[in-house]
């Protein structure tokens, strides 16, 4: 994370922070409602996926959202690719 600004580095950190504690029981992985209905929890609707999944397609519905702030939710889709690469 060299060169990036110490604002950044901290909203990074927090991201990062919030999803280890949220995908702690699911070993990092997110939880996808494969079609889009989060009311709709049967197995066959739910599918875990990594990180980096989740970030290339940001039009599933995935539950990386949980637990974050709106600005931090603004944050990671404005710098999605850069999160995919984190992963």
């Amino acid at each position: 994370m060299e060169g990036l600004e110490e604002a950044t580095k901290r909203m990074i950190k927090s991201i990062r922070d919030i999803w280890n504690e949220t995908t702690k029981e699911s070993k990092g992985l997110f939880l996808r409602h494969l079609d889009g209905n989060r009311l709709n929890n049967r197995l066959q609707n739910l599918s875990w996926v990594h990180p980096r999944e989740a970030m290339e397609n940001l039009d599933w519905c995935v539950d990386w959202k949980v637990g974050l702030k709106k600005r931090q939710i603004q944050f990671v889709m404005l710098n999605a690719d850069s999160f995919s690469k984190l992963y």
